[in-house]
């Protein structure tokens, strides 16, 4: 009866693994749906790309600047015993 507690496991792991897949999705531009796994994966590095892109980034440098200049932080003067 050993091998039946791995077989309920394995079972329980393969059930898992199929709620994660996705299936199809619909690419937000073109509103074309994608089934294969690689364009998948594509459509969701193109997104990620697109959503960590820096260069439409509103903040600049001095602006940075001028919100952490109004913060109150703490000074590191205090010496360490």
């Amino acid at each position: 009866m050993g091998n039946r507690a791995s077989r309920l496991l394995a079972f329980q792991l393969r059930k898992a693994q199929t709620n994660r897949i996705i299936s199809k999705i619909r690419r937000p531009n073109s509103k074309q749906m994608l089934a294969n796994p690689l364009e998948i994966a594509g459509a969701f590095a193109d997104y990620y790309e697109k959503l960590y892109d820096d260069s439409d980034s509103k903040f600049t440098e001095s602006k940075t600047q001028q919100c952490l200049h109004r913060l109150h932080l703490p000074s590191r003067r205090r010496h360490l015993k």
